[in-house]
């Protein structure tokens, strides 16, 4: 296999998982995304303040369940069903509802038992 073609091959391959979710709180059903590394340094980067020598400085953990959810959760065809600037509405959703589907995207992308386990002590 050349390289064009191995080059091709990663970059034509679905390697971000997902899955359905039922909300029947909502009476509907959602689809919970895997995030692309683009994304995912996009959301941890919104999640700390940085100092000016670079380093972080705290955790900005408030309403972390609905600022995972705007960047994972879309609809049955793969279209996100809120912007980042919409975190404040849904974080005013049902906490139990939430929680279950953030776990969900917890779990499919990687970030960890201890990550969720602070933001939700917070």
């Amino acid at each position: 296999m050349d390289k064009t073609s191995l080059k091709d091959q990663i970059l034509q391959a679905d390697d971000l998982p997902s899955e359905i979710v039922d909300v029947p709180e909502w009476g509907c059903q959602v689809r919970i995304i895997g995030m692309n590394a683009k994304d995912t340094t996009a959301f941890g980067t919104s999640m700390v303040d940085v100092g000016t020598n670079g380093q972080v400085q705290t955790m900005k953990l408030d309403n972390f369940m609905a600022k995972l959810l705007v960047r994972t959760m879309t609809d049955l065809d793969g279209n996100r069903l809120f912007s980042d600037d919409e975190a404040e509405l849904l974080g005013k959703k049902s906490g139990m509802v939430l929680k279950r589907l953030a776990d969900v995207a917890t779990r499919l992308n990687g970030l960890g038992e201890e990550a969720i386990k602070t933001a939700e002590k917070n």
